[in-house]
């Protein structure tokens, strides 16, 4: 040992914890032999001891790795930020001017609380009110509101900005779009906590209006109406919902260009793990596309299913899919071809269509067949119990051969037989024009739909446009044969709007010009119907009764695509009524994590 410690070095405290200091001559010694005895190996044995080495310490890296995950899980943890891509700008950050505007609705959703809200389930759930009920004739609201809610500024939130909202937008001097929704709604308030709306009329949708946010009286009660429209506060908001404003910048246009909201500290509900959120703004689906592909947003609020292949790197994507309780039909208009009064060409032209060839080759299969005017995703509404005329390209030739119509001179389009003693030099051609909008989806249908109407011999013409020119022009004056157009409910349907003949007129939705006493006397009590049973009940004896008349075919109910980085967790599709409750359960969405035991 004592040669050993002359030639290495003996420690200096070698008198001072003799034991100590034997051990670790010994390792010393023991390292020494181990590092004569790998050099005295070749190149070769060298090679294959390193490879052993780092196989067992990988081996034992993996096991613990593995034992690490197989006995963690991960947890959601605050922070991180947000991007996401929106086409168009906000002008208005205010529930009662927001009611058009995506880009408004989208910000003021995450901003602003109302008394109620929509949760993922698609249904009515308390949101500043801890409950509310209804009165038996449906012509009573009681809200209670939940104690202690603070505004964004940390001001307390009251009844009486319950009722300086509602007040202000019943005023026709402040110009909101909501006026017609609240008029003859009387509010008063009850104690400290308490609202009530009472209602001349029972009407069972009231209820969603209860969602419209609420805005603070400390605030707004000082803004004239005159000015109202154009305060700075539509744009650097005061509210009460998870996100509050942070910052915005505008491009050379003085457009807003991008708009930073940051997690409200006062917020009364669950705070979101999400520090930040910043839109950035785009003039076309394409622009937007384009920022999410150079990972200048996260996200992108909407991308149609014809875009969906320009996405890049979509093993990084969820596309997630919203139901919306929208379907998207062509109407006809009887009035404007006497051929389309006749049943049976109706008949024809719905087995002539495959809606399973559109959702395939048009929406990518991000959607469902349409067969009744209210839309599947309506669940509880929808009568799936009919007799629904599935594509038939056989059945279709064979009622207009039944019912008089041939290739007489071998086109590709039939003509009308004539009678005996008509002449033959003036046939009657089976060839309609369908109007529609100039986006991507619609025109594709149409051009797939004449495709199918080809196969029976039925000719099919398609005039597209902007959607300006489309309403002032032909929809209002109801100048066409066919329009292929969307509609939308409400979660609480009431399709009165559309299918009532009292709206036929160019004021109206009535978009196919129908007209049946029954399914009129059906939609007027339906609406007022308070039993939500018996209201299903007659809605679905409303679909029966439209089915049966044909006025329309109906063709599919497209899905919400919402494309989003992989890196954002926590997203739940849900049934939503506007672009603006993709946000329904923001709370719950998270960017960061951590693992536990």
């Amino acid at each position: 040992m004592v040669s050993f410690f002359k030639k290495n070095k003996i420690p200096k405290n070698f008198d001072e914890n003799p034991q100590e200091n034997i051990k670790e001559g010994k390792f010393m010694f023991a390292k020494e032999k181990i590092k004569k005895l790998f050099f005295s190996f070749g190149p070769r044995e060298k090679y294959l001891i390193t490879l052993f080495i780092l196989v067992i310490t990988g081996s034992l890296f993996a096991i613990g790795v593995q034992i690490y995950f197989s006995n963690t899980h991960s947890l959601p943890i605050e922070g991180g930020e947000y991007k996401e891509a929106i086409i168009g700008n906000p002008r208005f950050i205010n529930p009662i001017l927001s009611t058009t505007n995506d880009a408004d609705r989208d910000l003021v959703g995450l901003i602003y609380s109302g008394l109620t809200k929509y949760n993922t389930d698609g249904e009515i759930a308390g949101d500043l009110a801890e409950n509310f009920e209804v009165s038996s004739d449906g012509k009573e609201y009681r809200f209670v509101l939940k104690p202690n809610l603070l505004w964004e500024d940390g001001k307390p939130l009251t009844i009486d900005d319950i009722v300086f909202t509602i007040e202000t937008i019943q005023n026709p001097k402040y110009s909101s779009s909501l006026y017609q929704s609240w008029q003859g709604v009387k509010i008063s308030t009850e104690g400290e906590r308490t609202v009530i709306f009472r209602l001349s009329n029972s009407y069972p949708t009231f209820l969603e209006n209860t969602t419209l946010g609420i805005i603070p009286r400390h605030i707004w009660g000082e803004v004239e109406a005159q000015n109202f429209m154009l305060s700075e506060l539509n744009m650097q908001p005061i509210g009460s919902g998870p996100f509050k404003f942070y910052k915005f910048t505008k491009a050379n246009s003085g457009l807003i260009s991008s708009y930073t909201i940051i997690k409200n500290d006062y917020y009364y509900g669950k705070k979101p793990y999400i520090d930040k959120i910043t839109f950035k703004f785009y003039t076309s689906e394409e622009d937007a596309i384009k920022a999410y592909n150079s990972n200048a947003t996260d996200g992108i609020a909407f991308v149609s299913s014809a875009n969906i292949g320009l996405l890049r790197d979509k093993k990084n994507i969820n596309l997630h899919e919203f139901k919306m309780p929208r379907s998207f039909s062509i109407f006809l208009n009887q009035d404007q071809n006497t051929i389309l009064a006749e049943k049976n060409i109706r008949e024809a032209l719905t087995y002539a269509t495959d809606k399973k060839e559109i959702v395939t080759e048009v929406l990518n299969e991000f959607g469902r067949m349409a067969n009744t005017p209210i839309p599947p995703n309506l669940t509880k509404y929808y009568n799936e119990n009919l007799n629904f005329l599935h594509y038939d390209i056989e059945k279709a030739k064979s009622i207009l051969l039944e019912h008089g119509w041939d290739d007489l001179d071998a086109d590709g389009i039939r003509e009308k037989i004539p009678l005996e003693g008509e002449e033959s030099n003036q046939q009657q051609k089976l060839t309609f024009t369908v109007i529609t909008a100039n986006r991507a989806e619609l025109v594709k249908a149409a051009e797939l739909i004449k495709q199918q109407w080809a196969k029976a011999g039925v000719g099919l013409n398609i005039l597209s446009m902007e959607l300006g020119e489309l309403q002032q022009n032909y929809v209002h004056p109801r100048s066409y044969e066919m329009l292929l157009f969307g509609t939308i409910l409400s979660i609480i349907p009431d399709p009165y709007p559309f299918w009532h003949s009292s709206q036929a007129n160019d004021r109206g939705l009535n978009l196919a010009k129908y007209k049946n006493n029954e399914v009129d006397k059906i939609l007027e009590t339906a609406r007022r119907e308070v039993n939500e049973q018996k209201r299903i009940e007659k809605y679905k004896e409303f679909q029966k009764l439209v089915v049966n008349d044909l006025p329309a075919i109906f063709l599919y109910d497209p899905s919400y695509i919402y494309p989003v980085n992989k890196g954002i967790q926590g997203i739940t599709p849900t049934l939503m009524i506007d672009s603006s409750h993709r946000f329904v359960d923001i709370q719950n969405w998270y960017i960061e994590t951590k693992r536990t035991f």
